[in-house]
């Protein structure tokens, strides 16, 4: 049977300028090295995303491209306006609505939203995944028939494990 595998990734450590629009906030120097270490983390142990989602806020969209940077040969990002959210349920309703020729797919976005979703798919309990930290699920169904609980929790990943590996 075929199996999805929805990477959820919360965007790099963000700088916090009062005088900048929340949408146009930039990664801070930790943001900037922690994304090209869980690139090649995740380059070391999985083949390329089929594509990689990323909200359209600028933290979120550094994030996808430092971590896309690590594949060899071209990683597709497409940003996508529905993924500058804060709640799971409009996560759900963007995998709902995926092409399930699509089997692995990564989603870059902002808490908690990654972390709610993380926990209602896959029944984890997950209490934050931290900034550049990801989760992965898989589930034999295709994505629009996901719905809480479907998923099985394949793995996590925090950025301070990955200090010593990069």
């Amino acid at each position: 049977m075929a199996t999805w595998e929805l990477t959820l990734i919360r965007h790099g450590k963000s700088r916090w300028d009062q005088a900048v629009d929340d949408h146009d906030r930039g990664l801070k120097k930790r943001g900037k090295r922690d994304g090209p270490r869980l690139g090649r983390w995740l380059a070391g142990r999985a083949a390329p995303f089929d594509v990689i989602f990323s909200s359209t806020a600028k933290r979120a969209r550094q994030t996808a491209s430092l971590i896309a940077a690590e594949w060899e040969g071209d990683q597709q990002i497409r940003h996508e306006p529905a993924l500058y959210t804060f709640e799971a349920e409009d996560l759900l309703d963007f995998i709902r609505r995926l092409s399930p020729d699509g089997h692995r797919v990564a989603l870059v976005g902002h808490n908690p939203a990654p972390t709610d979703c993380a926990n209602r798919l896959g029944g984890a309990a997950i209490a934050n995944i931290p900034t550049t930290g990801l989760v992965q699920l898989s589930a034999e169904r295709p994505w629009p028939e996901w719905q809480d609980g479907c998923a099985q929790l394949l793995q996590h990943q925090w950025p301070r494990e990955l200090a010593d590996e990069a």
